[in-house]
């Protein structure tokens, strides 16, 4: 018997009794190709006895035209189950074929839907197999779908609405977090009073979420003091002004310890002093005005060689402003 010269009609985009939809051009037939298995009914063997279910045969001449996947069978004539089944093809009792559909990418905005659909539309799926079936869904029927080693038989509706439930669940593994005793706790609470668990485990998300958004603001209020700490002893002891404080901070916050680095490097309220040949908070007001302009402006009106004289750390933190490195590095 071998090949039947009659082409079945292995899957199409129109909805199915099941209320979904496959999408004939997000249709990945590579695996499928390269072994065309044919089944009876989807039922395959699964390696625990020698009468398990057994292919029947395989697709020939398996294509895309228009909306439709198409092919031909080849029966395995050297069986006697699968002869039979090849000879009520024949006969035309036999007319109908389906396919297993593992998703890759669903379409579950409801504007792209057809009337009476009700689950998602599998916009790209691989084909592992295709069956003949006494009856499917309709034309392009899917009887079988599977995901990650799931299967599901489509006996009805409810099954296909399980399954898409499913899918759209993230799986336990890729939540990827470590309840802790607290955690188990209350998942065992949610047991013992008949509480939804999954709920429960949704607000522990939620609360881990609030709490990890907790220690960024508490990191960053640290980090903030931590500077304001450097700055104010900085200035304390001479090696900077209060002016120059602010655009200190801007640059600590990008790269604390490169500022700190320039800071340690600085000697202080003596070499100010000698600088100015006083007190040098006796000219903070000017040298923060200065600080206000920028360094252009500064270069412009002569304020950059006035900020130099009175202050060369602040001079050097502008020219660091400007450049994004220290005169003469």
């Amino acid at each position: 018997m071998a090949r039947i010269d009659k082409k079945f009609v292995l899957s199409t985009s129109q909805l199915n009794s099941h209320k979904f939809r496959c999408l004939t051009e997000g249709a990945q037939l590579d695996d499928f190709i390269a072994n065309p298995i044919m089944y009876w009914l989807h039922q395959t063997p699964e390696g625990k006895g020698t009468n398990e279910p057994m292919p029947i045969g395989f697709w020939e001449d398996i294509k895309i035209e228009g909306d439709e996947i198409t092919a031909y069978p080849n029966i395995n004539d050297s069986d006697a189950f699968a002869l039979s089944i090849g000879k009520m093809i024949e006969h035309g009792t036999l007319r109908a074929a389906s396919i297993e559909a593992d998703p890759i990418e669903l379409d579950t905005d409801k504007k792209n839907w057809l009337p009476g659909q009700k689950l998602p539309t599998l916009k790209r799926f691989n084909v592992g197999e295709a069956s003949i079936v006494d009856r499917g869904s309709n034309k392009g029927a899917i009887a079988k779908l599977k995901h990650e080693g799931k299967v599901v038989q489509l006996s009805d509706q409810q099954s296909a609405a399980d399954f898409f439930n499913l899918l759209q669940k993230p799986a336990e593994d890729s939540m990827k977090i470590k309840l802790n005793a607290k955690a188990s706790k209350a998942l065992k609470l949610a047991e013992d009073t008949e509480l939804d668990a999954t709920d429960v485990v949704d607000k522990l998300v939620d609360l881990v979420e609030e709490k990890e958004a907790e220690m960024v603001t508490l990191k960053k209020a640290a980090n903030t003091e931590k500077i304001t700490l450097m700055l104010n002893k900085a200035k304390d002891e001479g090696k900077i002004v209060a002016g120059q404080i602010p655009g200190y901070q801007k640059l600590a916050e990008a790269n604390f310890d490169e500022v700190k680095g320039l800071i340690d490097s600085m000697t202080g309220t003596q070499k100010l002093r000698d600088v100015l040949g006083g007190n040098a908070d006796d000219n903070s007001g000017e040298v923060a005005e200065l600080m206000k302009e920028g360094f252009s402006e500064l270069f412009n009106n002569g304020g950059l060689a006035r900020l130099k004289a009175l202050d060369p750390e602040s001079y050097k933190l502008k020219f660091k402003q400007r450049y994004g490195r220290l005169p003469n590095e």
